[in-house]
């Protein structure tokens, strides 16, 4: 019964489903990091970079990308709401999230949006780094 629940909530995203992307991009220091997943033909792949070289590809559970992509989708439209002021920034982001044909961008600074962006990173490296329940069969 927990095998036929798990392959259940494990199966592929639907076809016809609208394809996403999520992009962040931040610099630390003189480093540049970039996580970029994307939802296409009824798979999910997340990438991470430093420096533009790869760090590591693979899947991502398509149960768990929803929430994040819904996540990071509300904290652009907080940006947006809520325009940070512009000081002399050492540590900018921008952020683009693509859902079909729809665009939308936000950028800052990182000290500025109380850790927030920090934590988005850390869910989306979590979903690339964590045992795919799919993988598992």
């Amino acid at each position: 019964m927990i095998k036929l629940f798990i392959y259940a909530f494990c199966l592929p995203l639907q076809a016809g489903q609208i394809n996403s992307s999520i992009e962040i991009q931040y610099a630390l220091g003189r480093d540049h990091y970039r996580f970029v997943a994307t939802s296409q033909n009824s798979s999910i792949v997340a990438n991470t970079f430093l420096n533009r070289q790869v760090l590591d590809t693979g899947p991502i559970d398509s149960n768990r990308y929803p929430l994040f992509l819904k996540r990071v989708s509300d904290f652009i439209s907080q940006i947006k709401k809520d325009p940070i002021p512009r000081p002399p920034c050492r540590s900018p982001f921008r952020i683009t999230v693509k859902i079909g044909s729809e665009i939308h961008i936000a950028s800052g600074c990182r000290s500025t949006n109380g850790g927030e962006l920090s934590k988005l990173v850390r869910d989306g490296e979590f979903l690339l780094y964590s045992k795919n329940e799919c993988e598992q069969k």
